[in-house]
């Protein structure tokens, strides 16, 4: 069928040299087709002032989407964070709890499957002060708090493939647990007929 969609919309009916080679590669690609990752998720931890209030504040999220683009040189629209208040963190030798962070995971989206790798090595070499200072300038022309990149606490790696979609398989009817049914309610409706004409 495909073939045939393809010859009719072609003038002559068959393909040229370039078509051809597209079409070769993608006779079958729906069968052999394995998905691969298209982002890089950076994880990090911020110190800030009131974590709850930074989070609540939708500008937060924006404002650190556009700190974490800049610092890896890419458009803001590729760039979704999720910010959550951090939990009580052990830190030093004296083990004090630590507190006041905000757990951001970020999702860089990367133009194509081929890039990835090259865009998780840029990321990973974003130094914590470097990624602070982008962050912190977004923030400060947004009038919003500063905050400081916990050392020790920025990743960044490939994301993980997602997962090919397998269609549902639906289990055949069975036809005699059917025809069960349809006898039980046509026979129902005949006595509800005959109760209705007494």
């Amino acid at each position: 069928m495909l073939i045939s969609n393809v010859a009719i919309c072609t003038e002559s009916g068959t393909l040229d040299a370039s078509m051809q080679s597209i079409f070769n590669e993608l006779t079958g690609c729906s069968s052999t087709w394995e998905p691969v990752p298209m982002s890089v998720v950076v994880t990090m931890a911020m110190e800030v002032a009131d974590p709850a209030g930074f989070v609540a504040d939708p500008n937060s999220k924006l404002t650190v989407e556009q700190g974490i683009a800049a610092a890896a040189s890419v458009a803001p629209n590729k760039v979704t964070a999720t910010l959550t208040v951090g939990v009580r963190r052990l830190q030093g030798s004296d083990r004090r709890l630590q507190a006041g962070t905000v757990d951001v995971s970020a999702d860089i989206q990367a133009d194509t499957a081929d890039d990835v790798a090259g865009l998780a090595d840029t990321v990973g070499a974003i130094t914590v002060a470097s990624m602070t200072t982008n962050i912190n300038s977004a923030l400060a022309d947004a009038g919003l708090p500063t905050v400081t990149v916990q050392a020790g606490s920025l990743t960044a790696e490939a994301a993980p493939a997602p997962e090919r979609y397998v269609a549902p398989t639906v289990a055949p009817t069975d036809l005699n647990e059917n025809a069960a049914h349809q006898m039980t309610f046509w026979g129902g409706m005949a006595v509800l007929v005959l109760a209705m004409q007494f």
